[in-house]
């Protein structure tokens, strides 16, 4: 990733987290490429709330720079595995490993 570059992010999740995340970067106008949701109805609603595309499966990601896992502590490893990008994955959770 350059240095001049505003890096595109994903978010998988659409929870609490996911949006409160989601309208704080768009507020920066850091451009988030896709809202990744297994629920279609939370999925479309926060992509649309924030000028983003909806993808119900992590394997269907494009290509992006940071992806941000927001989803249950329980899921974080699952949903971490299915990630098949190089690009630089974080989680929201403070006590669980990826």
């Amino acid at each position: 990733m350059r240095s001049d570059k505003i890096p595109t992010i994903s978010i998988i999740g659409a929870g609490n987290i996911a949006w409160h995340l989601a309208h704080a970067l768009n507020e920066k106008q850091v451009p988030i490429i896709q809202i990744i949701n297994r629920g279609k109805e939370n999925g479309i609603k926060l992509a649309s709330e924030v000028n983003s595309s909806y993808i119900e499966r992590v394997e269907d990601m494009q290509a992006c720079d940071i992806i941000i896992i927001c989803v249950s502590d329980s899921a974080i490893g699952s949903v971490a595995s299915q990630i098949k990008s190089r690009g630089i994955v974080v989680h929201t959770c403070g006590s669980v490993d990826m």
